[in-house]
């Protein structure tokens, strides 16, 4: 009997040493080098003249390789709008405001997979507006699709939703920068989170703000892959996602984060400095690759559009001459940027 319970003091003194090595994290390598193992290629940006006026465009999705949909809330009675390559406005839809199907505070645009509706997700009111693409274009009045977001129903989750994704089985995709970092909706009823983060910090409240910080985040068209950046210090990490279960893929580490805190913040923010090294201003998912602009030391990198494959290999570089605030992607690889003065630009190859 002695001996048993020996035994069993051992079994949990093993369990206790593995958890303790399960928990312990690879020291993070950076590797600001590996950016230039792939030439730079200049590329001319080219002004697409339109008779849309924007403010400060925050996203770019597309309808077809020839339509966008262009989130930008500063300065029209409409935040989201559908404009053709050409820079041709064909319409204006969701209408400021916080009756019913008009938007407050818009984080985030995405068209469904089979592209017939466009989706607005509005982070103060928590809701998700799916409005149809063929009225929008034909101009008919229309009420959207309203979907509501209970955030006390979600495990962990203590601040609202930043952005949210639909997939054609109806499954909904939130985006957080809480403790969860992904909140999967399925038809059902049922919620899954996904929680980690890879380690730069050992801090854990210290380690999620300084991936959230502007972090950039972007899902692939066949809602496949996910791709986060973090702005201070240039990392990213890939997610594939298999009917709901998202899993880690690949994560590269740039330039090691260098920030302070905000003074009275609870939890724990970090703020840049002087001495920071930017990272990503803009990320956008496609299913076989990601393409996003990097800043990096001194804005040397901050004209450059990076395309990388999901396990995190860079592909190419190029640069602009134009500073560039959000980019998009069409299915023939076109890239469109629109720079921080809210100007449309087609990058040529």
């Amino acid at each position: 009997m002695k001996s048993f319970k020996i035994l069993i003091v051992a079994f949990f003194i093993l369990v206790y040493i593995c958890e303790g090595c399960n928990r312990t994290q690879k020291k993070v390598e950076y590797i600001p080098d590996y950016l230039a193992t792939v030439d730079v290629d200049t590329v001319k940006a080219t002004l697409v003249s339109s008779d849309l006026e924007l403010g400060y465009p925050q996203s770019i999705d597309f309808i077809t390789d020839t339509l966008m949909v262009i989130l930008d809330n500063q300065i029209n009675d409409y935040v989201a709008h559908i404009i053709s390559t050409s820079g041709k406005c064909y319409n204006s839809f969701g209408m400021k405001g916080r009756g019913k199907g008009e938007i407050v505070n818009p984080t985030g645009v995405t068209v469904s997979p089979n592209c017939d509706s466009v989706y607005v997700f509005d982070r103060s009111l928590r809701r998700l507006l799916g409005f149809d693409i063929k009225k929008i274009l034909q101009k008919e009045e229309q009420e959207p699709i309203e979907i509501t977001f209970d955030i006390d129903r979600i495990p962990n989750q203590h601040y609202v939703l930043d952005n949210v994704e639909i997939d054609s089985d109806g499954t909904l995709y939130g985006f957080t920068i809480d403790e969860n970092r992904f909140v999967t909706f399925n038809p059902n009823g049922s919620i899954e989170t996904y929680g980690k983060y890879p380690e730069v910090d050992p801090d854990p409240e210290t380690n999620r703000s300084i991936w959230n910080y502007s972090e950039s985040m972007s899902m692939s068209p066949d809602r496949k892959h996910i791709v986060t950046a973090s702005f201070i210090g240039g990392m990213f990490e890939t997610f594939d996602n298999n009917d709901g279960i998202i899993t880690s893929k690949a994560t590269k580490y740039f330039y090691e984060p260098v920030y302070d805190y905000a003074q009275g913040a609870i939890p724990k923010y970090v703020i840049r400095t002087k001495d920071t090294t930017l990272g990503f201003c803009s990320v956008q998912a496609q299913n076989n690759h990601f393409i996003g602009v990097f800043y990096g030391p001194e804005n040397m990198y901050s004209n450059q559009i990076m395309r990388f494959d999901y396990d995190g290999n860079l592909l190419s570089r190029k640069a602009t001459g134009i500073g560039m605030a959000v980019i998009g992607e069409n299915d023939k690889g076109e890239v469109y940027a629109l720079g921080y003065n809210g100007k449309l630009y087609r990058i040529e190859e």
